[in-house]
């Protein structure tokens, strides 16, 4: 059974994965590609000025680096994907150590939480 668990993790996780790369998202891509675009053009000048959606860029300033990192990597991907990736990726953390599959290996308390609060 605990086999089965993590199959259905890993392929739900493929799924994320695909859908990221191959979809083009919800209009939050569209706004985080704007405000790089903003970044490019203006630096730090992007938190004064409204983007397309007449949306604020109201991020921390180290979110400034994230997203140009992230426009980088739209070289080799979509920059929808690499904006979904941290969050798959942390979802797929999250059910690891919080699914039924973690209380069969670990037990109770470990699974509430977490393997790095031991």
């Amino acid at each position: 059974m605990k086999r089965w668990l993590w199959v259905a993790l890993g392929f739900a996780t493929l799924i994320k994965l695909y859908l990221a790369l191959y979809t083009h998202g919800y209009l939050d891509v569209a706004g985080f590609r704007d405000h790089l675009d903003k970044i490019h053009e203006l630096g730090v000048g992007a938190y004064r000025v409204r983007g397309a959606f007449d949306n604020p860029f109201n991020s921390p300033p180290p979110m400034i680096h994230v997203i140009k990192f992230w426009g980088w990597l739209s070289q080799f991907a979509p920059f929808g994907f690499w904006l979904r990736l941290p969050g798959i990726l942390a979802d797929t953390y999250a059910h690891s150590f919080s699914s039924p599959a973690c209380w069969l290996n670990c037990g109770p308390t470990e699974a509430i939480s977490g393997p790095y609060l031991e």
